[in-house]
């Protein structure tokens, strides 16, 4: 299936291949709402989120937008992705992008390579999102903007229906999400040793890791930020 062939939001689940009654729940979100397509993340022994695979979709005025980040060091060559874009839910389920109607693609590659992880999942660890009546990586969870479920869950230890507090499910912040992996990864130097006031070397070490990977030849979508928010997340990192 092309791009090009995505008319509706039965086509993009398709795409993304994903559950397909996934299309009804993104067409009776409300302003401020938040649905996710799949979200992985590798704790380090700090606690941080050091690696992640995230896709998700928000509900806005009038339009949806949808990101996607990638920063699991599966291959060398493979670069980190950093993408998003929105679109309009026309009458009939019709589609319409607005922005950034390409980087679909790379949105839906992330979609694919969490449904891949799905596969290399342990028994037990299959066995524990269902027992929060969840499926793998939190696909299909949608919360409203105070992380609280828009569906009840079932609770198989009081047998009752309960919504959930969905704050531990939040999205990782993308700039956040791209510079901890390369740090992790030690691709780019520690905050520590870094002089926020003189950035190029960060930027130009982020812009590398997003369309260069580790050594070279990696799909992704370019880094666009603007240098003001650059310095104020690297501000936040380093008081951390």
């Amino acid at each position: 299936m092309k791009v090009s062939e995505i008319k509706t939001t039965y086509d993009l689940m398709k795409y993304c291949k994903k559950p397909l009654y996934f299309q009804s729940n993104l067409r009776n979100m409300k302003v401020g709402d938040t649905y996710l397509l799949g979200i992985c993340r590798e704790i380090d022994g700090d606690n941080q989120k050091s690696f992640v695979a995230e896709a998700w979709i928000e509900k806005h005025r009038s339009l949806y937008e949808f990101y996607g980040t990638w920063t699991i060091p599966t291959n060398p060559r493979r670069g980190f992705i950093m993408t998003n874009g929105s679109f309009k839910i026309l009458k009939g389920g019709i589609i319409q992008f607005i922005h950034n109607a390409s980087s679909i693609q790379a949105f839906a590659l992330i979609c694919r390579r969490l449904k891949w992880l799905e596969t290399k999942l342990s028994c037990d660890t299959i066995k524990l999102y269902h027992s929060r009546s969840l499926m793998p990586f939190a696909s299909g969870l949608w919360f409203n903007s105070e992380y609280i479920s828009r569906k009840p869950f079932l609770n198989h230890k009081e047998y009752g229906w309960e919504y959930l507090d969905c704050a531990a499910y939040a999205p990782t912040q993308q700039l956040e999400a791209i510079v901890t992996a390369g740090i992790a990864l030690e691709l780019i130097n520690s905050p520590s040793c870094v002089d926020v006031d003189d950035l190029s070397d960060i930027e130009k070490q982020m812009a590398g890791l997003l369309k260069s990977g580790y050594t070279q030849q990696a799909i992704s979508t370019p880094l666009v930020t603007s240098r003001a928010s650059l310095v104020r997340k690297m501000h936040t990192i380093c008081k951390k």
